[in-house]
């Protein structure tokens, strides 16, 4: 039995969810006995400098089988891209990064009795935001996949759609998927290595993770307002991310509480994350991993309402404050009340622990594990 899954760049460069997903379920399907490549796109184009904690992370995955495979990557409007692999092994899985539109080309030439587990949310999110004039652009795609992919016999048995979230199901419905080709299993972290406990700051200490790439122009607006009363003061503001908004360096260099940390390793990172009170998530994302170590950390989280892990969490029990959109008012309004709550409410640190605990329960890496490993001993079956 052999599985394989595709990451869309090696870890030496990136180590998002995506990337972080692939080498975590690889290490584990194969401590399980099933037999498991990493497939990573050879792409002529890649320029980057290496992550600087990539021989920290490398070192986690030295099991991992890691093959090089030849990727065609077309352009399209929008900023869009179709992914095409010409050379796929034979394995009888293989997953598929990101989203059913970037694969449609695979799912055509698919080989017979070959199973295909795809990534499945909407086309129009990217890097946190949706992209402008994707309905149009998405509602062709969709009457192709009706027309000329899904109704395929071929793909009706072979083809799964695993969905991070509750709201991407639904979409897959209304494209005429079964319910029964839909699987949910959402992100992971793994939740353990992560520390929770107050701290002695009189300031709110919150923070951002992820710059431009997660819209850390909401937050410009937010201390742009808070810098026009007298309670710019009540808070101190932390940005992590390698790449963040000038307007905000600059701040930086104004206000002595807003500090740019650009990017740093996953130890400086829970560090940094045990010392904050809140974290803010703008994005519009199909699943926020930083959210998920925000709740690890115990830290109370305020997100994006178009978010729609963010309101599943809630639902959960999250202590969460949910904007309409990126609301900045609500914001604001939302800081400072939490500003108050800090210093006068005793039940303030052991109210944020129910994040910690719903992280443990729904979200740790050895219970998403474990429902991975079941997906692909059923599909192996």
């Amino acid at each position: 039995m052999q599985v394989d899954l595709i990451a869309p760049v090696s870890i030496k460069y990136s180590y998002r969810a995506t990337e972080a997903q692939m080498y975590e379920i690889a290490k584990f399907l194969a401590e399980n006995q099933i037999k498991t490549d990493v497939l990573v796109p050879k792409y002529e184009d890649m320029k980057s400098a290496p992550r600087k904690d990539y021989l920290e992370i490398s070192k986690r995955f030295d099991s991992v089988s890691i093959k090089y495979i030849d990727c065609i990557k077309l352009s399209l409007p929008l900023n869009y891209h179709l992914y095409f692999y010409p050379r796929l092994p034979g394995s009888e899985v293989i997953y598929f990064p990101y989203s059913i539109y970037d694969h449609f080309l695979n799912i055509i030439t698919k080989r017979k009795g070959q199973i295909y587990v795809i990534a499945a949310h909407s086309m129009h999110l990217k890097n946190g935001y949706i992209i402008a004039g994707h309905r149009f652009v998405e509602s062709v795609f969709n009457w192709f996949l009706r027309n000329f992919v899904l109704s395929n016999k071929e793909v009706i048995n072979n083809v799964y759609y695993h969905v991070i979230n509750l709201e991407e199901a639904e979409y897959l419905k209304s494209l005429g998927i079964k319910r029964s080709k839909i699987i949910y299993i959402p992100t992971f972290i793994d939740v353990s290595s992560f520390e929770f406990g107050p701290n002695s700051a009189k300031r709110l200490q919150v923070v951002h993770i992820g710059g431009k790439n997660k819209n850390a122009e909401a937050m410009l607006d937010i201390i742009t307002a808070l810098g026009k009363t007298d309670k710019m003061g009540h808070f101190d503001f932390y940005f992590v991310g390698k790449e963040q908004p000038k307007e905000l360096e600059r701040l930086a260099d104004f206000y002595s509480n807003i500090h740019c940390l650009n990017e740093i390793s996953d130890y400086e990172k829970i560090k940094l994350l045990r010392k904050m009170d809140i974290m803010i998530v703008p994005a519009i994302e199909t699943f926020s991993r930083s959210m998920l170590e925000g709740l690890a950390s115990g830290l109370y989280i305020m997100a994006n309402g178009m978010n729609p892990a963010a309101v599943e969490i809630k639902k959960l029990g999250g202590k969460m404050s949910i904007t309409n959109g990126n609301d900045t008012t609500a914001y604001v309004t939302q800081l400072e009340r939490l500003f108050k709550r800090k210093n006068s409410d005793r039940s303030f640190y052991s109210k944020r622990f129910e994040n910690h605990s719903l992280a443990l329960k729904y979200f740790d890496k050895k219970i998403i594990l474990n429902r991975f490993l079941a997906m692909f001993n059923k599909l192996l079956d």
